[in-house]
This record gives structure tokens, C-alpha cells and sequence, in this order.
């Protein structure tokens, strides 16, 4: 199930960044198909309107071919999927979104990822970080052999899952 949904949800951002790259390609190239072709004098000069609907054509014709093509691009190909994932670490970090994106790299499966984001990116710990799949109880983390080991209790509370949960577990074996 989580592969499914994270899937669906790497190929949704990866969509939604191709359809606003697409789609302001696309106003550019109906803005200047119009200007190039409407110049005073080539065809009766200027309207508002007819350039109004060109830019908005193009807008939405990009914006479709964008959406296709980034769903498409991000199925084939392990570095478009890598780029999809730093451009939401990236925006993020920048912004000062964690959690959100400790939620997305959790909800695409990568907790491997979550954990090196707020460990390494957010807080600054130079020690290695490992995340251990298994169930240990109620113990969500450990420090063995210089590495500390995340289990996956630490990605929940009660049974939910809760991104603090993973990053108090971090503090906490730092």
C-alpha cells in the first residue's frame, strides 16, 4: 500500500511541476506567437482580447503538455524522481516547512531520507544516521557500533504516525 501511495504522490508533485513549468512556457509562447504575428500594420494591428486568449490558450495548453510530460518523465527516470525530491526538500528547507517535508519523504517511502533531512539539513549532526525497518518495542532509536539506529517505532505515536515523533527520537540519540 505505501509504495502505491507513494508513488501516487511522487508522480502528483512531479505532475504539478511540469504543469506550472508547462504552463508558463506555454503563456510566454502564446504572449510572443500573438506579439510576432498581431505587429501593427502585418495583420490590422493590435486587439487586447485576441491577445488575451492566445496567452491563455498557451497557458493552458502548456500547462496539460507539462503535466503529461512531468507524470511521465517521473515513472521513467530515477534522476528525474531524485530532482522531484530536492526541489521539495529544497522549497521546504527555504521556507522553514520541516514537517511537510519529513511528510512527504515519509509518504514516498523514504525514511531513510526524512531522517538524513532533519538529522543532517535541519539540525546540523554529523554523526550517521541509520533507519532500522524492524520493530523494537518502545524503543524508537540507539546508539550501536558509532551509528544510532531510528527504528520505525520512532515514525509514530499510539500506533499513528507522527513526523515529531522521528525528529524528537533524533534529538534525543544525538
Amino acid at each position: 500500500m505505501m509504495g502505491n501511495l507513494s508513488t501516487r504522490a511522487g508522480a502528483a508533485a512531479a505532475a504539478t511541476g511540469g504543469t506550472v513549468e508547462g504552463g508558463l512556457a506555454g503563456a510566454a509562447s502564446g504572449a510572443a506567437s500573438y506579439t510576432t504575428l498581431a505587429a501593427p500594420g502585418e495583420t490590422g494591428g493590435w486587439d487586447w482580447g485576441d491577445f488575451a486568449g492566445s496567452t491563455l490558450g498557451g497557458l493552458g495548453s502548456g500547462a496539460l503538455m507539462g503535466r503529461v510530460t512531468g507524470a511521465v518523465s517521473y515513472g521513467l527516470s530515477d534522476s528525474y524522481r531524485e530532482r522531484t525530491y530536492q526541489t521539495v526538500e529544497d522549497y521546504g528547507f527555504e521556507k522553514g516547512r520541516n514537517v511537510d517535508v519529513v511528510n512527504f519523504d515519509n509518504a514516498m517511502g523514504q525514511r531513510q531520507r526524512a531522517i538524513d533531512y532533519y538529522a543532517h539539513r535541519v539540525r546540523g549532526y554529523t554523526v550517521d544516521f541509520k533507519y532500522d525497518a524492524i520493530a523494537k518495542g518502545a524503543t524508537r532509536g540507539e546508539y550501536l557500533d558509532g551509528k544510532i539506529a531510528i527504528y520505525d517505532e520512532a515514525f509514530s505515536v499510539n500506533g499513528e504516525y507522527d513526523a515529531t515523533s522521528m525528529m524528537a527520537t533524533i534529538d534525543h540519540e544525538h
